[in-house]
């Protein structure tokens, strides 16, 4: 039986309650990080070693300041001669992540009581999602094919390769090699696969089919 859509959901300006499941500004296309000195732009993709990468930035030396960009800008445009890179991970194991740290860890998203308590089921969150404006959400839901620009991308690292992939930044960035630690992973968390029978993985898979298709990722 098919989930009765919260309202939470409906719209991408729903306020109160649940208002975090979305972008509190629909125009904002890309979160962006930028190292004038070394040239250096970042596409942040939520749930994708953020944190880590912040800090390979300070442990470096270097500077750097975040920005939104709107959604009809390019930000390629803006920065036409720096180095431009951004971390992907598999949609399965991401989706997972971020119901762990964002419901189960604490109600990030703002949910009533009743509807966090609902929500701590991951059927419940995945059905929930598929009702939903997936390209709006807030950015910890919303493909990562939305919060890249992808075809000006000049380096693209994957989680599953996290800390030679972030080598491989460190070194644009003219930084010597550092131990790279991943800090705010949730913990204890089994592998992504143990949280999926085979209707869940469809239901995802049907979800993030963009990042899927582009980004070449298996279950």
């Amino acid at each position: 039986m098919k989930l009765r859509m919260p309202a939470l959901l409906r719209a991408s300006w729903t306020l109160g309650p649940g208002k975090r499941f979305f972008s509190r500004s629909p125009l904002v296309r890309y979160n962006i990080t930028v190292c004038q000195e070394r040239k250096v732009l970042w596409y942040r993709v939520a749930k994708v070693g953020t944190r880590t990468i912040y800090n390979a930035f300070e442990k470096a030396g270097a500077d750097v300041y975040d920005q939104q960009v709107m959604f009809y800008s390019r930000p390629a445009n803006l920065y036409p001669d720096y180095f431009s890179f951004a971390f992907i991970r598999n949609p399965w194991d991401r989706l997972v992540s971020c119901w762990k740290d964002k419901v189960l860890a604490y109600n990030y998203f703002q949910l009533s009581s009743e509807e966090h308590a609902k929500m701590k089921r991951f059927h419940y969150f995945v059905e929930c999602l598929q009702n939903a404006d997936i390209d709006h959400a807030d950015p910890h839901l919303r493909p990562q094919s939305r919060l890249v620009a992808i075809d000006n991308l000049d380096f693209v690292g994957h989680f599953e390769n996290f800390s030679g992939d972030l080598q491989q930044v460190l070194l644009e960035l003219q930084a010597d090699e550092i131990s790279i630690k991943k800090l705010n992973a949730s913990a204890n968390r089994k592998n992504y696969r143990k949280y999926y029978d085979d209707e869940l993985q469809r239901k995802v898979a049907h979800i993030y089919r963009q990042d899927i298709e582009r980004f070449a990722y298996e279950f």
